[in-house]
């Protein structure tokens, strides 16, 4: 076989793996890493939360919402709520109960947006205490707090974001001993 040829040929097969990646990459909705680690901890880390205490704060809606609901179909020994909605909690402890009824959920209601105000922070300080109490088995603690601002950024007030800053990083801290 010629160099030419067999160029042409590498050539060949480089282009059909990329028209294969392309055509992959339209119906994975993903990205390789995420798709490929999909299937070997499916296949492989079975039950890696079975047995396993988290706490989940923020979970009232979003992000926290769904990581609760996915904790209770890997079967989590326990998963704690915390948010600062208590009615949303009980429609997501509902929710998740019937995902997997083998699975605790426990609604421990915990406002950070308030926690600049020393009375509430002291409240907060308290419910944080004696959770940890309760349960001092908490293997995973997954801060997920937030807070969202609709609109578009040239209208929003400086003090907002300083505000959504806050919640984000300062406001929650977990001083256990």
């Amino acid at each position: 076989m010629s160099q030419q040829h067999k160029m042409r040929s590498e050539q060949g097969l480089f282009i059909l793996f990329a028209a294969v990646f392309l055509v992959v990459s339209y119906f994975i909705d993903a990205d390789y890493i995420t798709y490929v680690s999909h299937f070997i901890r499916k296949k492989y880390i079975k039950n890696s939360f079975q047995n396993k205490t988290i706490w989940v704060i923020g979970a009232s809606s979003g992000i926290g919402e769904y990581l609760v609901y996915e904790l209770a179909k890997e079967n989590a020994q326990r998963v704690i709520i915390s948010s600062r909605r208590e009615e949303e909690l009980e429609r997501v402890k509902k929710a998740s109960n019937a995902l997997n009824s083998k699975c605790e959920v426990v609604i421990r209601p915990l406002d950070a947006l308030k926690s600049a105000n020393e009375a509430t922070a002291n409240v907060n300080h308290e419910i944080v205490q004696r959770l940890f109490q309760d349960y001092d088995d908490i293997d995973i603690i997954v801060l997920n707090l937030g807070s969202s601002q609709r609109g578009l950024a040239m209208d929003t007030e400086l003090s907002l974001y300083s505000a959504i800053f806050e919640v984000m990083l300062i406001h929650i801290t977990l001083d256990y001993k």
